[in-house]
């Protein structure tokens, strides 16, 4: 005889609900535990590549934007530099509704290398020849500028090769490069400065 529909007692339909409850409960675990594992995986990506790209914890590798007449004026440092130079690009953003011409006659340049603690490795005066062009209102323009990297050797050891060849630890076993301060300074006819400043690893 087949088996024909049975009605649970209350005691099988609280059973019921409880094993249902618990096949719930052991589903929510195990989406957490996947999740878990997905973070920590991705968190030992991340670690291993920080510590075969250390030089990526330093920062972004860029300056703050700042006003110039009528120019916002921001520094950014390239990944792919020689031995004697350190090639950066200046941004040079015109947000008014005219066009001016960039760089003004008369300016002058310079640049200098600072130690994490604010030492002078290097400073120079810098006699380069930007070109003058025009900047059109609502656009920008990048202007490529190579500064001479610091000397190898130092004698403020936070500027030597031999101490920014270190790395430094960082979180869970990442490495960190040390740095140095890079500035670029604009001077202009009065011998108001402006400094775009970035930091930088030259013998990274």
């Amino acid at each position: 005889m087949a088996k024909g529909y049975h009605s649970r007692s209350p005691e099988e339909f609280k059973e019921y609900l409880q094993n249902l409850q618990n096949t719930k409960r052991k589903k929510n675990w195990k989406q957490i535990l996947i999740f878990i594992d997905i973070i920590l995986l991705m968190l030992i990506f991340y670690f291993v590549y920080q510590n075969i790209n250390p030089g990526i914890m330093n920062s972004s590798g860029s300056s703050g934007k700042v006003t110039w007449n009528q120019a916002s004026l921001s520094l950014t440092a390239s990944q792919y530099n020689s031995s004697a130079n350190i090639l950066t690009y200046l941004l040079v953003e015109n947000s008014t509704n005219s066009s001016f011409e960039f760089p003004e006659p008369g300016l002058h340049y310079a640049y200098y290398w600072k130690s994490e603690k604010r030492e002078t490795c290097k400073y120079s005066k810098y006699d380069i020849k930007i070109a003058q062009r025009t900047i059109q209102a609502k656009s920008s323009t990048v202007i490529e500028i190579p500064i001479p990297s610091p000397d190898t050797a130092s004698k403020i050891y936070e500027c030597s090769k031999e101490y920014l060849s270190e790395k430094s630890k960082f979180g869970i076993g990442a490495l960190k490069s040390k740095i140095l301060f890079l500035g670029f300074i604009i001077q202009d006819k009065e011998n108001n400065e402006t400094v775009l400043e970035i930091p930088s690893n030259p013998f990274r």
